[in-house]
């Protein structure tokens, strides 16, 4: 059996302490092609997604998103196929910025297509793959 890379193999880099190569390498062999490492982590009780999102805020200094101060007229600048195929949760549109929640950071291809599409300069905050689909679908729901 092919043993693949997780589509979010990065994380692994971030997270010195919690995983060990080895484990690594054993969670990549059992998972589930398109199961993200993250999923893994959390399904598995290896890590939880307070102590992932943690790790990520403090090495790569970035902000973590407060879901509490959604502002819901953000989803009038971005369209649910857009969030949904990205998997970034608007959090607050300006005139000038667009701040989106997302659980990759360094996903380019999602900056720069969010960017064109709302004419707008990006800012992000991280938030856990779970909080952002369930948000997401808090908030693009049929009124």
């Amino acid at each position: 059996m092919a043993v693949t890379a997780f589509p979010d193999e990065w994380l692994a880099q971030s997270l010195e302490g919690l995983i060990t190569p080895e484990l690594l390498q054993s969670m990549r062999e059992k998972s589930e092609s398109g199961r993200t490492l993250w999923e893994c982590l959390v399904a598995d009780k290896i890590a939880t997604d307070a102590e992932i999102i943690d790790k990520l805020s403090h090495r790569f200094r970035l902000k973590i998103a407060d879901v509490s101060k959604l502002d819901l007229t953000a989803r009038e600048g971005v369209p649910e196929q857009l969030a949904r195929r990205y998997r970034v949760l608007p959090l607050r549109l300006t005139d000038s910025f667009l701040e989106l929640a997302t659980a990759n950071p360094f996903d380019l291809d999602a900056e720069k297509a969010l960017a064109f599409a709302t004419a707008r300069e990006i800012r992000l905050f991280l938030l856990a793959p779970s909080k952002i689909s369930e948000k997401l679908d808090e908030m693009y729901k049929p009124d």
